[in-house]
């Protein structure tokens, strides 16, 4: 089985050095008066109605079968993006192992 039954939920969860969003909660040591044990509470709601009529799904599929009927890539996420994004992935990886920044040219296969 590759799917379920449950309520929809858009889950959201941002990291980064400054701090993070987790659906309608935040968290950040950049500000004075957030509790630093626990999470913030966003003043929003999540997207959680089901409806999906101003997520980007219908233009992003309607782009995906246009390409395909050209025979070409999708703009910005073919096959040569993909493999770019991990290349940076893996150098990242290497580097936290290494201790010292990678070169993209030390992770690329040599042909």
């Amino acid at each position: 089985m590759i799917d379920c039954w449950q309520p929809y939920y858009f889950h959201t969860h941002l990291v980064g050095s400054e701090g993070s969003v987790l659906d309608n909660k935040f968290h950040s040591n950049r500000f004075d008066g957030l509790g630093r044990h626990h999470w913030s509470q966003l003043s929003c709601k999540p997207v959680d109605s089901g409806d999906v009529a101003d997520h980007p799904y219908q233009t992003q599929f309607e782009a995906f079968f246009q390409a395909l009927a050209r025979g070409q890539d999708m703009p910005l996420t073919g096959l040569k993006e993909a493999v770019a994004t991990h290349e940076v992935i893996f150098a990242a990886d290497l580097a936290l192992k290494r201790g010292r920044p990678v070169k993209l040219a030390e992770i690329r296969r040599k042909k």
